[in-house]
């Protein structure tokens, strides 16, 4: 199991919200105001020059059909330079390759070009090196003259959607970041930094390291088992049922959700195999909605007869604006209108 950091922290087995989910995890915004899991990370971007057919490839800024923004970070050298900021697809490394190509493969604004003004049209195609998905992010590189490669630092603040873990198995995904007054505080008004669902993962050992950096000895007391009454910091009043509070050992892990979130579309695919083109790193897949189709054609899913949920929420909010909606549906046999509550 890779981790990024670890850290003692107090926290509370509480159900706040969604008690049916058992790895969701809230933490406190202080968290991230004091950098407390806050890691950065460096990679390496790696490309190399070669000597084609039709000539060797060059690192030089005279790219066909780029934008000027994307070459802004470039020093002379057409790498980009050290200590500026990036972000995704903007180059890196700017390198073109030569090519052949006929008079019938040229673009038309080419063909248009060497009709009207005589400009030859460009014989080399972009291959520059950029950056992938993942955010923002700090550069420096290195040049040789043959391979250039290119390190990228990114800081990478604790967020909704990372993965958090104790050292005995308890694991869970960030779910909601709450701020510091609305968490739940103990009776001397020092308040917890995570909140982990009762019903998720448990063991012995992590009651143990709860217990020993508390100092309380409840493990062997039956009639002190280390709960307390704590209150809610959204309103005050205490919980019904005393909690257990402790300070165990929490790991970030390294699967962080600027990697991992990517939005499924309908692209284009494969005429065999009917399979879709590209991956995750090139935009492409589409998982959902192949899914979604499977499930359809097998009837399934039926057809929903009452409102969808973004309705209601549309009827919630025009109701929070003192404006009465009423829903109707018409029947297709004998077109009777029926009045139905939301």
């Amino acid at each position: 199991m890779h981790y990024l950091g670890e850290l003692y922290l107090s926290f509370a087995r509480k159900e706040l919200e969604h008690p049916k989910v058992r790895y969701l995890v809230h933490i406190s915004e202080r968290l991230v105001y004091e950098d407390i899991y806050t890691s950065f990370h460096i990679r390496k971007y790696e490309i190399r020059t070669h000597v084609t057919s039709h000539g060797p490839e060059k690192v030089t800024n005279k790219i066909p059909h780029s934008e000027a923004h994307l070459l802004g970070n470039l020093e002379k050298k057409r790498i980009v330079m050290l200590g500026s900021w990036v972000e995704t697809g903007d180059i890196l490394v700017s390198k073109s390759t030569p090519q052949a190509m006929k008079e019938s493969l040229y673009a038309p604004e080419d063909r248009l070009l060497r009709a009207i003004l005589g400009i030859q049209a460009s014989t080399s195609k972009e291959t520059c090196l950029k950056l992938h998905i993942g955010g923002r992010k700090r550069g420096g590189s290195s040049y040789n003259p043959k391979t250039i490669r290119v390190y990228i630092s990114q800081k990478h603040e604790i967020k909704v959607g990372d993965k958090v873990a104790g050292r005995h198995g308890k694991k869970g995904i960030i779910s909601k970041k709450i701020p510091r007054q609305d968490m739940p505080y103990l009776q001397d008004r020092r308040f917890v930094d995570m909140v982990f669902n009762p019903s998720g993962k448990t063991s012995v050992s992590k009651s143990y390291e709860a217990s020993k950096q508390t100092q309380n000895p409840w493990v062997v007391e039956p009639e002190y088992l280390g709960k307390s009454r704590i209150y809610d910091g959204r309103t005050g009043n205490p919980f019904e049922q005393p909690i257990k509070i402790g300070k165990p050992y929490i790991l970030k892990l390294i699967r962080q959700v600027d990697d991992k979130i990517h939005g499924h579309c309908s692209g284009h695919y494969a005429l065999v195999t009917q399979q879709p083109f590209r991956g995750r790193a090139k935009l492409g897949g589409s998982g959902s909605p192949g899914s979604t189709w499977f499930y359809y054609h097998w009837g399934t899913i039926p057809n929903p007869e009452d409102a969808p949920e973004s309705f209601r929420l549309l009827v919630q909010e025009l109701q929070s604006l003192a404006l009465k909606l009423n829903l109707f549906l018409v029947s297709e046999k004998n077109f009777q209108i029926k009045k139905k509550q939301v």
